[in-house]
């Protein structure tokens, strides 16, 4: 009897287990926890920067090199965080490595520029106070790489 019930629980997990809450790599998404009843605790907006596999921007080579010269580090530009959005104005966006004079574009849905500048450091502030509510994406351009975020403002 205790064999068959054990069995039965046991199924029964199998089938009804509860998946953690994941946000894709490379996307942002409000992430909640609750608490054993059920209720509510936090709810976060989070930027999930981290590859699969946790590792970042590895290629190794196959040409018979040693296994410590095979792991090459290619660094690739990620936004870590940009908050907060939905925004009334200004918003701030964070980088894994600092920009070295790149280009930041404010774009509408159709592909209007409002606004262009440059920057460097791990960390710009933009304001869109002065434009119309709406969805805009913010484009960054370090070295060869182009990075676009949407921005939402209320």
């Amino acid at each position: 009897m205790k064999y068959s019930l054990f069995l039965l629980l046991l199924l029964f997990s199998f089938l009804f287990h509860s998946q953690a809450q994941t946000i894709p790599y490379g996307q942002c998404g409000l992430q909640y926890t609750y608490d054993a009843a059920g209720n509510v605790l936090s709810r976060d907006y989070i930027c999930n920067n981290t590859p699969p596999g946790g590792r970042m921007g590895i290629i190794a080579n196959t040409n018979g090199a040693t296994e410590k010269e095979q792991d090459q580090k290619i660094v690739v530009q990620q936004v870590e965080a940009l908050y907060p959005n939905p925004t009334t104005g200004r918003f701030n966006v964070t980088f894994l490595q600092a920009l070295d004079n790149a280009v930041i574009r404010i774009v509408d849905i159709n592909g209007r520029t409002y606004r262009q500048f440059k920057a460097s450091g791990t960390q710009i502030q933009c304001d869109i106070s002065r434009l119309p509510a709406g969805m805009y994406s913010i484009e960054i351009i370090d070295k060869s790489t182009v990075i676009s975020k949407k921005v939402i403002k209320q």
